[in-house]
């Protein structure tokens, strides 16, 4: 004998909060986990150096394109500019590091030119930024 059965059955509704939520907790830790680089927008092809390696400080940078001319924190800068930016930032803190991004095809007195104002000024670092080359034992 079949009974009749007086109730029916609904098909499963999947519920979107918990994986809406799952979502968003992904988003917000890729978010806050991940490295934002922020890299200058001014073109410099930097030489290539033996014995590189990543220097992780960087306080003050002035780039030189091709063309010669200076670039602090993408704003182009004159010469002036470079001597009145420097002594302000060595008045700040003394052990402040200049990092140097020049071109490879800048000539060569303009780089001088402005680690002369840095000496001018007071800067005791100064390093010169490369990008992994060769290997010196390739030379030999």
């Amino acid at each position: 004998m079949k009974l009749k059965r007086h109730m029916t059955l609904e098909k499963g509704k999947l519920d979107m909060t918990p994986l809406v939520d799952v979502v968003f907790l992904l988003l917000i830790f890729f978010m806050l986990s991940s490295k934002f680089i922020v890299q200058s927008s001014v073109l410099v092809n930097l030489p290539k150096a033996a014995g590189t390696e990543p220097q992780r400080i960087e306080e003050m940078s002035i780039a030189i394109s091709e063309d010669g001319t200076l670039y602090y924190e993408d704003r182009e800068i004159s010469l002036k500019g470079v001597f009145d930016l420097l002594d302000v930032k060595i008045k700040e803190d003394a052990d402040k590091v200049l990092i140097l991004k020049a071109d490879q095809n800048v000539r060569h007195g303009k780089v001088v030119e402005v680690m002369g104002i840095a000496k001018d000024v007071g800067v005791k670092h100064i390093a010169i930024a490369t990008k992994p080359g060769f290997s010196a034992k390739e030379l030999e």
